[in-house]
């Protein structure tokens, strides 16, 4: 299930007939929360301050082949169907390691989406924050062994208000981290044909 919430406070319903929430929140003049539409300018005209999205997968390999995977950055392209090219281009591994990537833009432009590793826990967790590019959320990967042999792994993405300043492009971003997200189905398919 996909979950994005945009707002400056927790919690979104889940739709479980669509898959997927999107709220949208923003604070009026009085420093209160007031519901805007989804994906767009809250209602006063301001934009909306957080866009978040999720999502869970279980994948039949072991937790180690679906770590190694997801940390090597050079695969992206193998399971990221937006993803042009990466490759790494830090001497440095693990934590600190910086990935250059070219990303299918808006009507098939490149556009830059280069990241940094931020947190390495094998075979637990990857942080990551993009580092180049018009949109520059921060990411993670957290992975749990759900059986012998399977693994749970958990997408998250999420933008700050400083990526949300034009209202008019907050639909297509969050489409863009609701697609991010989603392709944990293509790396659950990757994964188990082998």
């Amino acid at each position: 299930m996909v979950i994005v919430d945009i707002a400056g406070r927790p919690g979104a319903r889940h739709d479980t007939a669509a898959g997927a929430v999107v709220r949208g929140f923003s604070k009026n003049r009085g420093g209160r929360w007031s519901r805007g539409r989804p994906g767009c300018a809250a209602r006063d005209g301001r934009s909306l301050t957080m866009a978040h999205a999720e999502r869970s997968i279980i994948i039949d390999r072991p937790i180690e082949a679906v770590f190694d995977h997801v940390a090597d950055g050079n695969k992206n392209p193998q399971w990221r169907r937006h993803v042009m090219v990466a490759c790494r281009i830090s001497s440095q591994t693990g934590q600190g390691a910086i990935y250059r990537q070219l990303l299918r833009g808006p009507v098939g432009r490149p556009v830059a989406g280069d990241y940094r590793v931020t947190a390495f826990s094998p075979p637990h967790r990857l942080d990551f924050e993009v580092i180049a590019g018009p949109v520059r959320p921060t990411g993670s990967f957290r992975l749990t062994e759900a059986r012998p042999g399977s693994t749970t792994i958990r997408f998250v993405l999420d933008l700050q208000p400083r990526d949300l300043a034009r209202p008019a492009s907050n639909r297509m971003i969050i489409n863009q981290l609701r697609g991010d997200v989603a392709a944990l189905t293509a790396l659950k398919a990757c994964l188990e044909r082998r």
